[in-house]
């Protein structure tokens, strides 16, 4: 026997709450496991906080795939977007040991300015429209996103000045007019 991560998800994730971690666990080896096998998860990160971090299954078949086990953990507030953390798994039935990893994205909106447009001219006294884009370019959703818009001259009176955006998905963009 022995047992490899087979699949994981999510990959990416946000910081700041608790969040899933789904593994199921594969026997890519040529006997049945000889019985239970609990399986540690761990990481070496201090940023990474293992809320719960055991789960075990029955014995293998050759090529069989676990039930998922469903682990948690938390990545702390202030970790860039992007910041990649191996997560390792250690598998153990009877005196076998197999290790194994998964790699997961810690996640944060980050939001660009893109562009902006508006209809009409600058005219005294007159009101236009001005839309204004911004892209995510992070790797987690912009929930509840709101555009402020303001001006230190005296000679332009913004009448709305925030905009709700709304969620803005990574790689998508949102508009404010």
């Amino acid at each position: 026997a022995f047992i490899a991560v087979n699949e994981y998800n999510p990959t990416n994730v946000h910081v700041g709450e608790e969040s899933p971690l789904a593994i199921n666990f594969k026997n890519v080896g040529t006997e049945t496991t000889s019985g239970t096998t609990t399986v540690t998860l761990t990481c070496d990160a201090p940023e990474v906080t293992i809320v719960n971090g055991t789960g075990s299954f029955g014995a293998l078949a050759p090529e069989a795939i676990s039930e998922t086990l469903n682990f948690s953990y938390t990545i702390a507030e202030g970790v860039a977007d992007g910041t990649r953390f191996t997560f390792h798994t250690t598998a153990t039935c009877g005196s076998d040991v197999w290790e194994g990893k998964a790699y997961i994205t810690a996640g944060e909106a980050v939001l660009q300015y893109n562009s902006y447009t508006w209809k009409g001219e600058f005219v005294p006294g007159e009101s236009f429209d001005i839309a204004v884009a911004f892209d995510n370019r992070g790797h987690y959703m912009a929930t509840n996103a709101v555009a402020t818009l303001t001006s230190s001259n005296p000679y332009l009176t913004i009448n709305e000045g925030s905009y709700n955006v709304g969620t803005i998905d990574p790689e998508g963009s949102g508009v404010a007019v």
